[in-house]
């Protein structure tokens, strides 16, 4: 059945009318046998009863008279039916006078289903007529019995005859159908076959610019005009889009070269901003510590001597410059993260916390602040760099404190593509508005008589670990804590 299924439709349409032809023509000659037959058997029956009732009439005078001789005459004129086989005259006693043939054996008479004048039975066709005569001594009606067996021989030659001759007729029929089919076939499965082909083009050539020649008006010619219409229209849009892909291409070519042309402008003022930060930075030390040692100098000769005007401005002079000396300092560390930083190499994070922690241990010491850690990792990085950010992180978490005991907690994670750490304190906290702000450079969210710095702590911490491939974030809550997380990913 799959095989069928999956038959080409010329095929199909072949061997599906071949097989209802055969099926009309064996039906159609077997109701024709059977009619043929029923209509013989009927035409049969008919003659045998009119020949029965001739011979009747001509047995009744000896039946009448009990005169054999006669009947076994009557009797003997049925020779003249070779398909009466039998055939016995009996008296009104049940006596049987006559027997033809002669001298054939007297047969029991077999039982009449329907009281009819003639049925089938037994491959034969039985017939039973009444003699009536009239009694002369009585004078009251008497009848005796015909009865004719006739063969049904004819009727089977003839149905021999009809079977010999119908392979004849179906192979005949067959023929004319079969030529009939492969005409069918190709007014159906021709236009289909071009349908077939031209969608095969398209596949192997992805070009839609195929037509199919319509040749009739048919549903299969409206499937074909529809088809070429579809394929204009596929055709349309596809020159629409490859106008689109090109102007589209032009453009984002273009916008490539000008991001291009951007990205290295940035890159080289990126490092040119990072190169002229380390060099002035490095530049203004020398004159700046001498501005603040002549300042210092000055403030210890002269303190007392002058006025408290000049007392105070003086010390306003010195602080700024420590302050000065602070920042650019500051400033040469964060232009070192990317200009001295180390190639990344396996760091044991539990060895960088505890050096992290030695160098906070005055703090640590000073606030009583708790530090407490889970088991972390050893991962790739720069093992100076990863100090600086647990030791700005934690730094930062010891001093803004509320009033108890600082408590930190440093955590890592495994992540599917590297390990994230957190930094948890029970500290101020920070407002929402400055989770961004707190990473820019010198962004201080307090005053310098509350909390000492610079401001530029966070974003050394940003600085290192974007450096690493990672990013850093804060959530907090006012009053609360701060947990600070920041990301390492795997090197591959």
């Amino acid at each position: 059945m799959l095989r069928f299924r999956d038959a080409s439709i010329r095929t199909k349409i072949i061997a599906l009318s071949i097989l209802i032809a055969t099926l009309v023509l064996v039906l159609s000659t077997a109701a024709f046998v059977q009619h043929h037959v029923h209509t013989l058997q009927l035409s049969m029956q008919m003659y045998l009863e009119t020949m029965a009732e001739v011979v009747a009439d001509n047995s009744a005078a000896a039946v009448q008279f009990n005169d054999a001789t006669r009947a076994q005459t009557t009797l003997d004129a049925l020779s003249l039916q070779p398909n009466v086989v039998h055939a016995q005259t009996i008296d009104p006693a049940g006596n049987v006078l006559a027997v033809y043939p002669v001298d054939s054996a007297v047969l029991s008479l077999p039982m009449n289903p329907a009281d009819r004048p003639s049925f089938v039975a037994d491959g034969y066709v039985h017939v039973f007529k009444s003699i009536r005569y009239i009694d002369l001594m009585s004078t009251e009606p008497r009848s005796g019995t015909l009865y004719l067996r006739a063969s049904l021989d004819p009727i089977q030659q003839q149905l021999r005859d009809a079977f010999l001759i119908a392979p004849l007729i179906l192979t005949v029929c067959l023929t004319i159908t079969v030529l009939l089919a492969f005409f069918a076939q190709r007014l159906i499965s021709r236009p289909v076959l071009r349908l077939v082909r031209a969608v095969q083009e398209i596949t192997a050539k992805g070009s839609f610019g195929v037509r199919v020649v319509k040749q009739s008006n048919d549903e299969i010619g409206v499937l074909i005009e529809e088809f070429n219409t579809m394929l204009a229209q596929i055709e349309a849009r596809d020159r629409q889009l490859a106008e689109h892909r090109e102007h589209l291409e032009e453009q984002v070519a273009m916008r490539t070269s000008e991001l291009s042309a951007t990205a290295a402008n940035l890159a080289r003022s990126n490092t040119e901003l990072e190169q002229f930060a380390y060099v002035a930075s490095h530049d203004l030390q020398e004159p700046l510590r001498m501005v603040g040692s002549y300042l210092q100098l000055l403030q210890r000769k002269y303190q007392g001597r002058l006025d408290a005007s000049a007392d105070k401005y003086i010390g306003y002079a010195v602080d700024g410059a420590t302050r000065m000396q602070r920042m650019i300092n500051d400033l040469l560390a964060y232009s070192r993260v990317m200009t001295r930083g180390k190639t990344p190499e396996p760091v044991d994070c539990e060895k960088a916390l505890d050096d992290a922690l030695a160098n906070l241990e005055r703090s640590i010491r000073e606030s009583g602040a708790v530090v407490t850690r889970d088991p972390l990792p050893t991962i790739h990085a720069d093992l100076s760099q990863l100090i600086q950010v647990f030791q700005n992180l934690v730094g930062n978490a010891i001093k803004y404190r509320r009033d108890e005991i600082p408590r930190v907690h440093v955590a890592a994670v495994r992540q599917s593509d590297g390990w994230q750490f957190s930094i948890r304190d029970n500290g101020i906290g920070i407002e929402p508005q400055y989770f961004e702000r707190v990473f820019v450079i010198f962004q201080r969210l307090h005053g310098r008589d509350e909390y000492s710095g610079t401001g530029i702590g966070l974003a050394v911490c940003k600085k290192i670990v974007e450096r690493h491939g990672g990013r850093i974030w804060v959530e907090s809550e006012q009053g609360v804590g701060s947990t600070f997380f920041f990301t390492i990913p795997d090197r591959q």
